[in-house]
């Protein structure tokens, strides 16, 4: 017999303990034959924390993509791509279908700084991520991402491409941590080069994903991207990496999982039906005009068209004009004369950005005669009781300016890159005391400005692609710089002005050259300033040198300093 605490205890207890103990030997070691070992253990998400937004934080929507989120200001307001205006998933990617375009399966919403996160919202096209060499993309994606949107589980995406024999780089992570719903980890790309000489290529980024609801581009995959290195060595680890990233690494790494878990998704918000308005007491033929617009809104093409006095072109034709129309809404009517009215149109097409016409139009028993349309590409700006504004109409661009309802073409320009003259555009600015106007011109590769005598309506002044070009405040100095190293386009310059004469430009020296590096006005000290990279030169080559070179010029004395430091 069994003694416990010298007392003996019954046979049948005694085997039941035996028992007991029998059967925790084997689930023991049966869990412990299952342990997965060290160097195996898949990465566990940590308990989620508390996730609080700023209060100074900004928030986003958009309701055709069914995506909310909050962000930092500092990351400046998100704009979407291939189009900044989405409003219908069903054709947004039609165009770029069969033309190889990445935006044939995506579309994504950018911050505007560098080193921001990017939402890359896939369909279910989307296979996988590429190698990122045309060589090996036969071999399919380097990414589990098929499997990984099954779930939903960004813990669960991973990096893996191996060496194949035809082609010998390769693909893996080399660290991964999983929490808060954002995956950090470790890429090493390994390449060989001239089949000896191997090169890694490291980057570190957090990863994040959501599935949305909007029925066409449901995979949101977050992914923000710190830094890079290429170097011979085999290993890397976070510290190293994390120090080459930019200083701000761990709070943009902390904004980064709060925005996460701000994101959102909810599904499609559909636009509210609209009934066509009657204004009490309206004109008749305005009214005319808007049911005119209404009808190419709610997209009834074949009503609209048959509301032409004379049709000049096909239904076809213009069925074609208006098929993707969304917004066609006239404002701000003005009557010409009988039954003639100017007025402009606040005009959509789906996936585009809303765009502003003039038109002018007559009315003759309920059918519209159309008489001119012009587009405005530059929004109106004033100064006192002058307008400048461009518009566009056929092949041509116009920068117009509108003095007591008078309108006067300053200058015209080509609509195509490849036209005969520059393409006038914006933005526009009026001169400190209004004297003076300034247009933005573009061509094939380039842009510069022209500047307008306003008084006299002549062009006084073009200049290739400077970076700064402005006014001193009392208009008796224009000042510009320019460093482009493609078109060779380097200047400092500054005029004098109502003459607009050179009064300073320095030539490059012979030994040494002067690149703008920034130029500006000092209103305190009343100077105009060129910061000026110094480059000695050597035969055919060019070093720049440790000094940078300012010049100050007084707009006082008209005097010229120069400080190196």
């Amino acid at each position: 017999m069994f003694k416990f605490l010298n007392r003996s205890i019954s046979p049948f207890l005694a085997i039941g303990i035996i028992v007991i103990l029998a059967v925790l030997l084997v689930l023991g070691t049966f869990y412990y034959a299952n342990l997965p070992k060290l160097g195996e253990r898949e990465p566990m998400p940590m308990a989620a924390e508390e996730i609080k937004v700023p209060a100074e934080w900004k928030y986003y929507k958009n309701e055709v993509l069914g995506i909310s989120f909050y962000y930092p200001p500092e990351w400046g307001d998100p704009y979407t791509s291939p189009s900044r205006a989405i409003t219908n998933l069903a054709k947004i990617n039609e165009k770029y279908k069969d033309t190889g375009s990445i935006f044939a399966f995506m579309v994504k919403i950018n911050f505007p700084r560098e080193n921001t996160p990017v939402i890359t919202i896939y369909n279910d096209e989307y296979k996988g991520r590429l190698y990122p060499n045309a060589y090996a993309y036969r071999f399919g994606p380097i990414d589990n991402f098929l499997e990984m949107k099954k779930s939903g589980d960004i813990c669960k995406y991973k990096i893996k491409f191996d060496h194949r024999p035809d082609y010998e780089g390769t693909f893996d992570e080399v660290y991964s941590k999983c929490s808060n719903k954002v995956r950090t980890y470790i890429t090493r790309n390994r390449e060989v080069y001239f089949g000896t000489k191997v090169l890694y290529n490291y980057a570190l980024r957090d990863s994040s994903f959501i599935k949305l609801q909007n029925g066409y581009f449901d995979n949101a995959f977050i992914d923000y991207f710190y830094s890079a290195t290429q170097t011979p060595n085999n290993k890397i680890d976070l510290e190293d990496l994390s120090k080459k990233a930019h200083e701000s690494y761990q709070k943009d790494k902390k904004s980064f999982v709060i925005f996460v878990n701000s994101i959102k998704a909810f599904g499609p918000v559909l636009p509210k039906e609209k009934s066509f308005q009657i204004i009490s007491g309206e004109d008749p033929n305005i009214t005319t005009i808007r049911k005119y617009y209404f009808e190419i809104t709610k997209g009834n093409l074949q009503n609209a068209y048959n509301m032409y006095k004379e049709k000049k072109v096909s239904f076809e034709t213009y069925k074609e004009w208006y098929k993707d129309a969304l917004i066609a809404n006239p404002v701000e009517f003005k009557k010409m004369g009988d039954n003639c009215y100017k007025f402009k149109v606040q005009f959509q097409n789906h996936n585009q950005e809303q765009e502003l016409y003039r038109v002018t139009m007559k009315v003759d028993e309920g059918k519209i005669i159309p008489i001119s349309s012009e587009k405005i590409i530059e929004s109106p700006i004033s100064f006192g009781n002058i307008t400048a504004f461009v518009k566009q109409r056929f092949s041509k661009t116009y920068l117009v300016l509108s003095e007591n309802r008078k309108e006067q073409i300053l200058d015209e320009g080509s609509n195509s890159l490849l036209g005969d003259s520059p393409i006038i555009a914006g933005p526009l600015k009026f001169s400190p005391e209004g004297n003076y106007l300034i247009s933005h011109v573009y061509g094939w590769e380039w842009h510069g400005i022209n500047v307008y005598d306003v008084k006299n309506k002549k062009r006084v002044l073009k200049l290739c692609l400077p970076f700064v070009a402005n006014f001193t405040p009392d208009e008796k100095y224009f000042f510009a710089c320019a460093r482009d190293d493609f078109f060779g386009a380097y200047y400092n310059i500054i005029y004098s002005v109502p003459d607009f004469k050179e009064i300073y430009n320095p030539s490059p020296e012979k030994d040494h050259w002067y690149y703008a590096k920034e130029c500006e006005y000092d209103k305190d000290k009343q100077v105009i300033r060129f910061k000026l990279d110094v480059y000695s030169i050597k035969g055919e080559t060019k070093q720049k040198e440790k000094q940078s070179k300012i010049v100050e010029f007084s707009t006082i004395t008209g005097g010229i300093k120069t400080i190196s430091d």
